[in-house]
């Protein structure tokens, strides 16, 4: 789609290499079509807490993926940011790890009976 909206702008196919064009046609449907019906296929047969979980993980493997292969550098600063969103999302998403205020608090808050 970027070469066709290209080409009206007047590039003609100069520096085109074969690899790249090879490695995007595999690439593209393969990340784009394969592995999200493996995604969806995944999501279906696990909880909603888990899949969560998987999710909150992402930037974890995409900073890793980063060190990797493009030799990126992170900063304490940057890691401990990291770790406390990461943290942040974990409290959210697993039940054992958050805190549930007390009845009588709720009651104070909701005005409510609350068990």
């Amino acid at each position: 789609l970027s070469a066709a909206v290209a080409s009206f702008e007047g590039w003609r196919g100069e520096g085109f290499d074969p690899l790249v064009a090879g490695t995007l046609l595999l690439t593209g449907p393969l990340v784009s079509g394969v592995f999200l019906v493996l995604q969806v296929w995944g999501q279906r047969h696990t909880s909603a807490t888990h899949a969560a979980v998987i999710f909150s993980l992402e930037p974890v493997f995409a900073g890793l993926a980063g060190w990797m292969f493009a030799g990126e550098v992170f900063r304490a600063r940057a890691m401990l940011g990291g770790a406390l969103i990461l943290a942040g999302m974990l409290v959210a998403e697993v039940p054992r790890l958050r805190v549930e205020p007390k009845a009588s608090v709720r009651r104070r808050i909701w005005g409510t009976h609350v068990p």
